[in-house]
């Protein structure tokens, strides 16, 4: 005898069976139970939660001989006993995709005259039901609004959006939802006990459901994929990894804490090592969010949401790039250096700094304008001329802040990787426009992503649409410089600026918070200190 997976052997056959579905089944029993059976029902929902099985449930209780008075079949009459074998001659089940054209529809309404020879009801399930062709939907409308009073349709569908208005009002539609990791859990648990499976730890069946994405087969496939590859029915954490191609847990943590922590090259470490175990990139991207998320319910910190709302667009465009596993490390060293900080910052910085902290909200207004009617973009040096130092960008039609705000509608990903960087010079000469935005060396690899070509023409295309100038007078250069430039320009990424006005902010904040006289006060009515407050920027 062939070997019966579980997702079949465990398949429900009655209502009291069904996993997850409460509001269906009580829907259906109370048809059942005032005979108000419609003629047409239309089950949807993603795959493996029960569409299918619900169907098969149904068409069992309309014409089982010895119906419960929970409205449950037997399983046992003539009537159940064909349908679980799958020899009904009542009972037609027919997949859409391989049966969705015009003549398939013809015949089977052709046979949909005849009156049932045992029972009341000839059951039509049709699966994936949004595969038939338009025609083939045209030829079913009729006898789908009116059928013979014998005739029951039921249709599933994981796609219901495709399917024509003119169907789905001549139905009663039925929404299945998808099972909850604690339900799923539970299943696992139980299926396991009676099939003599055992785990390694309890985090093996966690992520095993996770990956089960709320659908109950998926997740019993997974449990028969994986009980292959143990050994004496125990599945191991090792195996786990190996089967379904994912990250190792203390991997992704060790990734997670090393982008927390600010550690680029340890991320990158970390990164490639997985990649030698061959896991499945999106699926390891996945587990870099869910890890995030969980951190974040756990303890909640703007640090980790602002992380967690950063990567999750950047592994949008990463994952849809032409080398995404490149891509992804990229973005993962970027998250690190923009939560670690690791640049040296100057005291007070004057030039491109200042001018960068301009851009950012909370600035006063008086300052603002000092700032953009006298400060350069860089200092002057002794060995600068006169005619070469930059124009002030205030003065020139052109702001930093409006421009990565309008590059962020048209090339988020460029604007992301912008903002490790910062503004080197914009000036105006005649009718030409040049302008030089530039990396320190540690941000080497965003301003090697500026030097493809593709990304090179997009940014000098976006600049000349935010200045309303035309294409062949802009002149746009990216520079990366020296640490000996970094220090001598007193250069800051907007990035860092960024963080350490955000640092200053909370400072201030707490300090203001402790000068008040209300918490001087309880501090010496309680006889204690406050020594630790969490501030939350919005």
């Amino acid at each position: 005898m062939s070997y019966e997976v579980l997702a079949r052997k465990w398949r429900p056959k009655n209502f009291s069976q069904v996993i997850g579905q409460d509001h269906i089944v009580r829907a259906l029993k109370g048809a059942l139970r005032t005979k108000q059976v419609a003629h047409a029902y239309l089950l949807t929902g993603t795959r493996g939660i029960g569409k299918t099985s619900i169907a098969r449930i149904l068409a069992k209780a309309l014409n089982c001989s010895h119906l419960s008075e929970e409205c449950e079949p037997c399983l046992e009459c003539e009537f159940c006993q064909a349908i679980d074998k799958g020899n009904s001659l009542h009972y037609n089940e027919i997949d859409g995709a391989s049966h969705n054209s015009v003549e398939n529809i013809r015949a089977l309404i052709e046979n949909l005259r005849y009156l049932p020879t045992e029972g009341k009801f000839r059951i039509v399930v049709i699966d994936e039901v949004h595969m038939l062709s338009t025609s083939a939907f045209n030829a079913l409308l009729k006898t789908l609004e009116e059928p013979p009073e014998h005739v029951i349709f039921i249709f599933a569908t994981t796609d219901p959006q495709k399917l024509l208005d003119t169907v789905v009002s001549r139905c009663q539609r039925l929404d299945l939802r998808q099972i909850s990791q604690a339900r799923l859990i539970e299943i696992v648990t139980m299926i396991s006990e009676k099939e003599g499976i055992t785990f390694e730890n309890p985090r093996v069946k966690e992520v095993i459901c996770s990956q089960g994405k709320g659908s109950v087969r998926d997740t019993l496939t997974l449990l028969d994929q994986l009980k292959q590859f143990s050994e004496q029915g125990v599945i191991s954490e090792e195996s786990l990894f190996m089967s379904l191609g994912i990250a190792k847990t203390n991997a992704v943590s060790s990734i997670v804490n090393s982008i927390l922590e600010g550690k680029a090259q340890a991320v990158s470490q970390y990164y490639k090592e997985c990649l030698n175990e061959n896991i499945d990139l999106k699926n390891f991207c996945n587990q870099i969010l869910d890890y995030l998320y969980d951190k974040i319910q756990g303890e909640p910190t703007e640090e980790l949401i602002s992380l967690y709302e950063s990567m999750n667009q950047d592994i949008i465009w990463g994952l849809n790039s032409l080398n995404p596993a490149k891509v992804v490390e990229i973005i993962l060293q970027k998250n690190a250096m923009r939560a670690g900080g690791s640049q040296p910052r100057p005291q007070k910085p004057k030039t491109a700094a200042r001018m960068a902290v301009s851009d950012l909200p909370r600035m006063d207004e008086s300052e603002l304008k000092a700032q953009k009617k006298h400060a350069p973009i860089f200092p002057k040096t002794h060995s600068q001329k006169t005619e070469t130092t930059p124009v002030p960008e205030a003065e020139q039609g052109f702001t930093l802040r409006g421009f990565l705000k309008f590059l962020k509608e048209k090339r988020p990903a460029s604007e992301a990787n912008l903002e490790m960087g910062n503004l080197e010079y914009f000036k105006r000469e005649g009718e030409k426009i040049k302008a030089a935005f530039a990396f320190s060396e540690r941000s080497r690899l965003f301003f090697d992503y500026f030097q493809e070509k593709d990304v090179l023409e997009g940014m000098k295309q976006s600049l000349a649409e935010y200045l309303k100038c035309p294409l062949e007078n802009l002149e746009l250069k990216f520079t990366i410089l020296s640490e000996e430039e970094v220090s001598k320009k007193k250069f800051i990424s907007l990035a860092d600026i960024a963080k350490t006005r955000q640092v200053s902010r909370k400072n201030e904040l707490k300090k203001e918070f402790f000068e008040q006289s209300m918490v001087t006060e309880a501090e010496k009515l309680f006889g204690s200190k406050i020594d630790l407050i969490e501030v939350n920027q919005q």
